[in-house]
């Protein structure tokens, strides 16, 4: 700590903290994965998002089974070739 009580940390602490976070997340999906709701996008979507785009649009989902909005799902291809993650 540092003497006006405010927590420091160097950008190879804070870097290592975030690897740590992420790794503990991606721990806690995998345990839970047959909890989170499959989003099933056309191929339109699929295509993309590996051209780079980050979103996906409601006219694009094909299957929204057992998603409430906001929720945490595992967006697939009609295959359930997983994609990633949403919400």
């Amino acid at each position: 700590m540092g003497s006006n009580g405010i927590e420091t940390r160097t950008a190879n602490e804070t870097s290592l903290l975030s690897l740590f976070d992420v790794l503990d997340t991606v721990d806690n999906l995998a345990k839970h994965a047959d909890s989170i709701p499959q989003v099933v996008i056309s191929a339109r979507a699929i295509g993309r998002l590996r051209a780079g785009h980050v979103w996906v649009y409601r006219s694009d989902l094909e299957q929204a089974q057992d998603a409430t909005p906001g929720a945490l799902v595992t967006v697939t291809d009609r295959r359930g070739k997983p994609f990633g993650t949403g919400l």
